[in-house]
């Protein structure tokens, strides 16, 4: 029997690479947003989850996170609200899945050679 594995992504990127490298042992199944992934995790036992950090081609609705309060802290400016959401949306999907009661260990993408202090916060 196959270990069913969720990846949470705004592409198929990942996905394609489970496929081509892993598809042997795991079964995946793809969200591409935060509300998406909450109901597959409803839905199926999962072993596992694979979750990506940034999420720039999301449409703005689908993006979990108070947009206002995001705005307020910017001065207002909803384009860098926007752009936050984005670069944090793997942060406000994992505190949804945690808040959901959802214990699977989650496995996090995300280039942090150029944000060191982004690092430091997760380790």
């Amino acid at each position: 029997m196959k270990t069913p594995v969720l990846i949470i992504e705004d592409g198929f990127e990942y996905i394609d690479r489970a496929h081509h490298w892993l598809s042997d042992d795991f079964e995946f199944t793809r969200a591409g947003h935060g509300a998406e992934a909450l109901a597959l995790l409803g839905e199926t036992a999962y072993e596992l989850i694979y979750l990506d950090m940034n999420f720039n081609r999301t449409p703005a609705d689908q993006l979990m996170g108070s947009w206002s309060e995001i705005a307020e802290r910017l001065g207002g400016d909803r384009e860098q609200a926007k752009a936050f959401l984005e670069s944090h949306q793997g942060v406000y999907i994992l505190a949804a899945i945690r808040d959901s009661g959802c214990g699977l260990p989650v496995l996090v993408s995300y280039d942090f050679s150029a944000e060191p202090k982004r690092w430091r916060h997760l380790a």
